[in-house]
């Protein structure tokens, strides 16, 4: 999801090496530091998913209830069904 917001992977790498260490080792990056358009919830939401600790990034039903609010949030008001 990193990839598709920003245009670029979230570890970039001139080598393999670089690219594991950095899977491994770096905070995971803001999208919105690639794309100040990137809304700051889902900005959270890819940062937590790329979280280190598999614990830290939340369940499948957890996210898909962050992606519904930040749906829901984005929509117009008059869209509401």
């Amino acid at each position: 999801l990193f990839a598709a917001l920003t245009g670029r992977p979230p570890f970039p790498g001139g080598s393999m090496p670089e690219v594991c260490r950095g899977h491994l080792s770096d905070p995971p990056p803001a999208a919105r530091m690639v794309r100040a358009d990137v809304p700051d919830g889902l900005d959270a939401a890819v940062r937590r998913m790329l979280a280190k600790n598999p614990a830290d990034r939340g369940t499948a039903r957890e996210l898909k209830a962050v992606f519904r609010r930040l749906l829901a949030a984005a929509r117009p008001a008059d869209d509401v069904v």
